[in-house]
């Protein structure tokens, strides 16, 4: 439901408050939507037109109030000498690392957004959607936490080896990609994007300690969420996260909002965190959305509609992505699940 000014209901969503319509911001949902209309994942991730085309789909047919332009993790490290591949379907992913030594990394330089790889054509597409669709719609993109980063450079493997191996290396790798992040966020707020989803998947607990977190990947995240917000942004934290003792040390980092996984109460959540700390989730996208029914799915938006979003403060959504292979109708029970739904629970 595109409408004027919706940057005003996020505003009041991040206050803590109920907005008078709920937010539909659907997370990793441009394979689905591509999907719908023909459109190769390969042409998606390379053409700005596309990308506009696939998000005027969107907004138009699915009723979304955003542009969520995660297309792939590797927008800003394309170029950094790790080896990339992609397929007619499936987003781009790294195929070779890069080795973790000091010659390697001081061969790097921080990529220009206006010239270098894929980034400028991103800036042409988000420009297109917001000449189409100026301020009724809400523009994101996704920018790596610097942790999360480190893996994208070295692979999982390597990087928590670095912990213990060499931790000068490591220390000086996060100064780049914190200082990338940085780069790319301002790029895209000064291009017209208005919430920058900072993703730190690799940063949660299925990898780490909540003390390797506190250690390695805490304080460059909340540097890069600073500088962001500093520059005008608004910034969405991801990791996706179900443990409370985590989502509890990241609601510390000064995120404006909070993505939480499935798998946890969100009441809970939100009773622990507390009314200032602004909250997206928590429906499986694929045990909820894609494996589920409509009437099933419209049951479970209602429930988080109207035992934890009423309160304020909450962005009902996916923990994580929808399934390309999701039917229509699911996405539409979701969709308009909550929208119905929140009138009602919205009613003196």
């Amino acid at each position: 439901m595109a409408r004027n000014n919706i940057m005003d209901d996020v505003k009041i969503c991040i206050a803590g408050r109920v907005p008078k319509a709920p937010l539909i911001f659907p997370i990793f949902f441009e394979a689905f939507v591509a999907r719908q209309i023909g459109i190769s994942f390969h042409d998606y991730s390379t053409r700005a037109p596309i990308i506009a085309q696939v998000w005027d789909y969107a907004i138009e047919h699915f009723d979304t109030d955003w542009a969520g332009l995660f297309i792939d993790d590797l927008i800003e490290y394309d170029m950094l000498g790790i080896e990339t591949a992609d397929g007619p379907d499936h987003p781009y992913a790294v195929t070779k690392y890069l080795p973790t030594d000091i010659g390697a990394l001081d061969r790097l330089h921080i990529p220009s957004p206006k010239k270098d790889g894929r980034m400028p054509m991103l800036l042409e597409a988000q420009k297109r959607i917001r000449n189409r669709w100026g301020d009724r719609v809400v523009i994101s993109k996704n920018v790596a936490a610097p942790f999360s980063g480190l893996t994208l450079l070295y692979g999982i493997n390597d990087t928590m080896l670095m912990t213990c191996d060499a931790p000068d290396l490591l220390k000086k790798s996060m100064m780049f990609v914190e200082e990338l992040a940085i780069t790319w966020g301002r790029a895209l707020i000064e291009g017209g994007t208005d919430i920058i989803w900072l993703g730190d998947c690799s940063a949660s607990s299925r990898f780490i300690s909540l003390d390797m977190y506190r250690e390695f990947a805490m304080e460059p995240a909340r540097r890069v969420i600073s500088a962001l917000k500093q520059a005008g942004g608004i910034v969405i934290y991801h990791a996706g996260e179900n443990r409370l003792p985590f989502l509890v040390e990241t609601a510390k980092l000064g995120a404006d909002i909070l993505s939480v996984e499935g798998g946890i109460d969100l009441a809970e959540v939100k009773n622990t965190l507390g009314p200032h700390m602004a909250l997206s989730g928590n429906l499986d996208g694929i045990k909820e959305i894609w494996q589920s029914q409509p009437q099933d799915i419209e049951q479970r938006v209602r429930q988080l509609v109207r035992d934890v979003a009423i309160k304020g403060g909450v962005i009902v959504n996916t923990g994580e992505g929808i399934p390309e292979q999701t039917p229509a109708a699911n996405v539409r029970a979701m969709i308009q699940g909550i929208r119905n739904a929140w009138p009602v629970a919205h009613a003196p």
